[in-house]
């Protein structure tokens, strides 16, 4: 999944923002200029597989119906997630991130998001674009 949509244009327009983000941008637009690949090292409740563009896709389009190769093969997933690559400031204390979730046709949605780290835990300072099918 690409994420090299300008997503600056996503957050507020305001100058108290764009100086404190500033970093955080230029840094989420150069760290998604390329894939990255994640490592099995996540710490989740549910299981979860790690998986390419190109296996989703051709899970996706395996069958004459959209979908079904991805739901006969995860018969207990509510679909995938995607999630950007992270791009920080230069002290490290905010971040922009987009993530999505697709599961079937015309059933999905994902958001973009900049966050503070405040007392060693991230939160979300401002939501920025959405979008639901």
């Amino acid at each position: 999944m690409s994420f090299d949509k300008d997503i600056s244009k996503c957050f507020p327009q305001n100058w108290e923002f764009r100086w404190e983000y500033k970093s955080a941008l230029a840094d989420y637009d150069n760290q998604n200029r390329v894939p990255h690949v994640l490592d099995r090292r996540f710490n989740m409740p549910s299981p979860y597989q790690l998986l390419s563009d190109k296996q989703i896709d051709a899970l996706i389009s395996a069958k004459k119906v959209v979908w079904s190769g991805f739901e006969e093969k995860y018969p207990s997933s509510f679909g995938y997630i995607v999630v950007s690559a992270v791009g920080f400031n230069s002290s490290r204390t905010r971040a922009i991130v987009a993530a999505s979730r697709d599961c079937g046709v015309l059933c999905g949605g994902g958001r973009d998001y900049a966050m503070e780290k405040i007392h060693g835990r991230w939160v979300e300072d401002h939501a920025g674009c959405s979008w639901f099918e």
